[in-house]
């Protein structure tokens, strides 16, 4: 099963600034889902393997 991942809600309003950031460069909401949701799926191996810290 492994570890849950709690994020702070300072790490969720920069997630927040960084998604805005890259739909008002892009102009794709598409490409800022995208990046949002591949920072989401990169930490996930933490749940299994936290020592990686």
């Amino acid at each position: 099963m492994g570890q849950k991942i709690i994020w702070s809600s300072n790490a969720l309003e920069q997630l927040e600034n960084i998604h805005f950031y890259i739909f008002f460069e892009s102009k794709s909401i598409a490409i800022a889902d995208k990046v949002i949701e591949a920072i989401f799926e990169s930490t996930g191996i933490l749940k299994t393997q936290p020592e990686n810290l």
